[in-house]
């Protein structure tokens, strides 16, 4: 794990090397994504696109958080763009009222078998309400804010939640305790993907399937709106995947590829979708 360098200082965070192949690209430029006092750098050697200088884990859980730095993104984007900021926020809370995204829950249907069920950043707990009878929800979230209802709905259903970030969380779990994990929207937030996803491995049972959703740094949308894309987040965002960094980072952990098809990762989509397991002789379907 890295440390922390008087000269990064705190509040522009500290020198990070790629976390999918280890290149110190401390001499490259910044790519021309990059913000005031954050340094996004693309990656020559294996094509990822990370914030060099992360914030510490510890400031993820307070001013960094993804509570904070959402409010503070999107007032920025409703003060440099009022008309279709406006217009984008009312239409995600249309949406998400009125045409709710299921696709975790189909995919957990799909591929994971009666057990438990492992939430890495959980969250309030809200996929604990829509899992199937036969899953037990348990969580790992590292904001103190929303720890506490996080932990009454898993235990509704006789789960636990785990305070901590995703990788002393995981150290906690006993080796093939869970039927299948759910990373949905944090791998972006993680410093250490790599570690985290080997980690997984030990925890996940050998028919268990690990499900993952990030922002999708290729897709069109992107290249359409530039800087403004929603899927840039300054600074808890630390890395920008695309299908072929992602699908890099899933088997350099050691891990399968059980699901990563064309419809998972379209690029009119601002997200993808990836599930994987442990080692295992078979098809793949990519």
């Amino acid at each position: 794990m890295y440390q922390p360098s008087e000269a990064d200082g705190k509040r522009t965070g500290v020198h990070r090397k790629c976390p999918l192949c280890g290149q110190d690209n401390r001499r490259l430029p910044c790519s021309r994504y990059s913000r005031v006092g954050w340094r996004l750098k693309h990656c020559r050697q294996c094509g990822l696109l990370y914030l060099e200088n992360a914030p510490p884990v510890v400031a993820l859980a307070g001013e960094y958080s993804w509570r904070m730095s959402s409010r503070i993104e999107n007032e920025r984007r409703l003060r440099s763009r009022p008309v279709s900021g406006r217009v984008r926020a009312l239409w995600k809370r249309w949406r998400r009222q009125w045409l709710p995204h299921r696709k975790a829950e189909a995919l957990i249907r799909r591929y994971v078998v009666a057990g438990n069920l492992l939430d890495v950043g959980c969250g309030r707990g809200s996929l604990f309400l829509r899992l199937p009878g036969p899953i037990v929800p348990h969580g790992i979230e590292i904001d103190p804010a929303v720890i506490e209802l996080a932990e009454a709905r898993a235990a509704e259903r006789g789960g636990r939640v785990v305070h901590a970030d995703a990788l002393r969380g995981l150290s906690m779990m006993a080796a093939t305790e869970m039927s299948g994990i759910v990373m949905h929207s944090f791998l972006e937030h993680e410093i250490e993907p790599l570690v985290v996803l080997r980690e997984s491995q030990r925890v996940l049972r050998s028919d268990g399937a690990i499900i993952i959703k990030v922002p999708n740094f290729a897709c069109w949308n992107r290249r359409w709106q530039g800087k403004e894309w929603p899927g840039f987040r300054f600074p808890d965002h630390v890395n920008y995947f695309t299908p072929p960094t992602l699908s890099r980072l899933v088997l350099r952990a050691g891990l399968t590829i059980l699901r990563f098809a064309w419809h998972d990762k379209l690029p009119l989509s601002d997200n993808m979708w990836l599930v994987a397991g442990r080692q295992r002789v078979g098809k793949l379907r990519v």
